[in-house]
């Protein structure tokens, strides 16, 4: 008998519960429905608010797209032979669209003065590499956003950025191609000249020698017996052998002079494209002469023509009024929950 007292105590004890809550719920949504005026004009009033904000407030973005193409060899046929590039693959050369060197010329071209209008870490913020697979060794078409607050001043930032990307990519790649041939021909210039002077050492002692070695031998001394016939003068071995190191050694000398020479001429052309990059690194302005060793300009290309775009990224408004309509009701509803419960407990 008492299990069954307390199996119906807590049925009863469920049921008022249910009941209790069937009615909370219901003064829950009277007391909304009253207040249905000021929750939907708090509504509307945030809605607004965040409309102005995101029209007068927040600073528009307008982003330009670039597709480039990049597609740099590994090696690369110069004047002066093969080149292999240190860099291996489209990727990394992609990634250099933001280096500082990049971004400061492009800074420049748009009349920012650095540190006061803009950083170089601010500017490259507004730089974003799209889709870029670090692990796909094979891709060379790479999507670029650049952005800024008006249409005209994003386009503008685009075609800056690609031309002095383009540039630095050359410049940089020329640097490193137009060092390695420098240093490789100046110590081979050593090589040769030290060769020349120890031909011309060789060659003088040989000389001596054979001015003082007898060009034939007399015989005249040896009798003849018999049939046989001795010749008085023969040509002398020692002498003709000297004859033969001597004519080795002077085209050996003609060959050497023949490689300064032209050593010394790749030097002079480099010397001119070591200036011209340093110039560049010290201004970030290239002359735009034509260079013997140009690899970038021939391996990047656009893809398609950059154009303003004509609606901006964001903000997105009316995404903002309906956040800040959703928003100022959920704020509202609390409001109104607040009063209802303090209003009950006073």
């Amino acid at each position: 008998m008492q299990s069954v007292k307390n199996g119906h105590n807590m049925n009863d004890n469920y049921q008022e519960q249910y009941i209790q809550g069937e009615i909370d719920l219901r003064e829950l949504i009277e007391v909304i429905w009253k207040k249905k005026v000021m929750i939907i004009g708090f509504s509307l009033f945030w809605a607004v608010i965040a409309g102005l904000i995101s029209v007068f407030v927040i600073t528009p973005v307008y982003n330009t797209d670039l597709k480039i193409d990049v597609n740099i060899p590994e090696t690369y046929i110069t004047k002066y032979g093969e080149y292999k590039l240190p860099t291996s693959t489209n990727e990394q050369y992609m990634r250099l669209i933001t280096s500082n060197d990049v971004i400061l010329n492009t800074m420049k071209d748009l009349g920012y003065e650095r540190g006061v209008d803009m950083t170089i870490s601010e500017l490259k913020g507004k730089v974003s590499l799209v889709n870029v697979d670090a692990k796909n060794a094979a891709q060379n078409v790479f999507d670029v956003k650049v952005s800024e607050k008006t249409p005209e001043d994003s386009l503008k930032f685009a075609k800056s950025l690609y031309n002095n990307y383009v540039e630095y990519v050359d410049m940089l790649t020329r640097d490193r191609a137009i060092n390695y041939y420098y240093d490789t021909f100046t110590a081979n210039l050593k090589g040769q000249e030290t060769l020349l002077e120890s031909t011309k050492q060789i060659l003088k002692k040989n000389e001596e020698l054979l001015a003082k070695t007898p060009e034939t031998i007399n015989q005249s001394s040896l009798s003849s017996t018999g049939n046989n016939i001795v010749i008085e003068n023969i040509i002398n071995p020692a002498y003709s052998k000297l004859q033969e190191r001597i004519v080795e050694n002077r085209q050996l000398l003609i060959s050497t002079e023949d490689n300064i020479r032209v050593l010394k001429q790749n030097l002079v052309e480099l010397d001119v494209e070591k200036k011209i990059i340093e110039k560049y690194y010290e201004t970030g302005i290239s002359d735009g002469q034509s260079s013997i060793i140009s690899i970038a300009k021939s391996s990047i290309h656009l893809l398609s023509t950059p154009v303003a775009p004509i609606n901006k990224t964001s903000p997105n408004n009316p995404l903002s009024v309906l956040i800040g309509l959703v928003l100022g009701g959920l704020l509202a509803v609390a409001i109104v929950m607040i009063n209802e419960y303090w209003a009950k407990k006073g």
